[in-house]
Formats: structure tokens, sequence, C-alpha cells
């Protein structure tokens, strides 16, 4: 099921996880940051920033 843990930046995509969604309650909030030059080629052009 999908849900809302992620948010878009214009240099890449953030991605949230909860304690025990991916990993042990004691490591926390999970954080993962990924560019935009990682993930291009599956990413729909409609949601890629716009260059300046």
């Amino acid at each position: 099921m999908p849900n809302d843990n992620f948010y878009l930046t214009n240099k890449g995509a953030v991605f949230s996880f909860v304690p025990y969604e991916i990993a042990a309650y004691a490591a926390g909030q999970i954080t993962l940051f990924v560019p935009w030059n990682e993930i291009r080629s599956v990413v729909q052009p409609a949601y890629l920033p716009t260059k300046p």
C-alpha cells in the first residue's frame, strides 16, 4: 500500500521511515536522501525539477 513517507526537493527525493519500519526502534527515525542524478532514469519527466 502506498504511503506518504517521501517528499521531493529541487535536489532530489527524501524518504522518511519511522522506528520499526525498516530498522530497530533504537535506530530512531531514518531519513534517506536520493539525488536526482541517481534516479532520473526511473522518475517520470513531469516530476523532475526544471533547470533554471
